[in-house]
């Protein structure tokens, strides 16, 4: 139970954590390369990460938790409040910060000082959202080998 805990655990996080890193990626890619393109296209791409997101972060949530529950594992309980604050950070941005956007954007108010200072803020949240994911992510890492195979430690 353990390991189907463990590897659900390992590829969700890296579904959430990867698909973040490649959107900031590409968004910032595409505006370099086509600016008109990027401001049709990454409120678009951000929305569909948003709700993936979302059920990602569920479901790395709930595995930590019954992982924790299972081994009391420190690697766990670390990768547990990383999660959770990850989670934190894209609930905040979507319940708060890509509406505005959202309206700023359809009333074509996105070359003020306004605008500057709420795509700053999602900007900063993205990153602190990704750096959490960056610690649960080396979490994670605190395995040892336990006969060739991969187990997460247990201390207690």
């Amino acid at each position: 139970m353990r390991q189907l805990l463990y590897r659900t655990l390992i590829i969700a996080w890296a579904m959430w954590f990867g698909g973040i890193v490649a959107l900031l990626i590409f968004v910032q890619r595409l505006f370099q390369h086509d600016r008109e393109l990027a401001i049709a296209a990454a409120p678009q791409l951000f929305g569909a990460f948003e709700s993936y997101q979302l059920v990602l972060a569920g479901i790395a949530v709930a595995t930590a938790i019954a992982l924790w529950c299972i081994a009391r594992s420190g690697w766990a309980m670390i990768f547990l409040v990383m999660a959770i604050a990850a989670t934190v950070l894209a609930i905040v941005s979507i319940a708060s910060i890509t509406p505005e956007i959202m309206r700023m954007r359809a009333s074509g108010e996105t070359h003020g000082p306004a605008f500057s200072r709420i795509h700053g803020i999602s900007m900063l949240l993205y990153a602190a959202e990704s750096l959490s994911l960056l610690v649960a992510g080396l979490a994670i890492a605190g395995v040892r080998l336990d006969r060739g195979r991969m187990v997460p430690t247990i201390d207690r």
